[in-house]
């Protein structure tokens, strides 16, 4: 086994400030390597670089690795955007990773409130 054999796994950057679109526009270039994974975290509610949930983030991430390293069979990965469209006077926007469907929930901020 060499160093092209083993998989690479992220965390995706939490939310925060500066340069943090730049940084997440890497992290899925990188995902176009193979065996490539990430954990995508933006959904958990914290503003800091560095969240105190590790756990939420910890468990993704182990889904990506059972799904691609352990070959087992379970939703892996939230929606992924995958194209957009212009349909007439609408833009109809494509996501893989969809598991049955999109869910809206409330976003929340560092204060609770949307």
């Amino acid at each position: 086994m060499g160093p092209g054999d083993l998989p690479f796994y992220i965390v995706q950057i939490a939310p925060f400030s500066g340069m943090i679109p730049k940084i997440r526009e890497a992290q899925n270039l990188a995902l176009t390597l193979p065996k490539t994974g990430m954990s995508v975290n933006i959904d958990l509610g914290e503003e800091d670089i560095h969240p105190r949930n590790k756990k939420d983030g910890g468990e993704r991430l182990a889904a990506v690795a059972l799904v691609k390293t352990y070959g087992k069979t379970m939703p892996y990965s939230g929606p992924v955007f995958a194209a957009v469209k212009k349909a007439g006077a609408k833009l109809v926007v494509s996501f893989t990773h969809t598991a049955g469907g999109l869910m809206a929930k409330p976003l929340k901020t560092k204060f609770g409130v949307p």
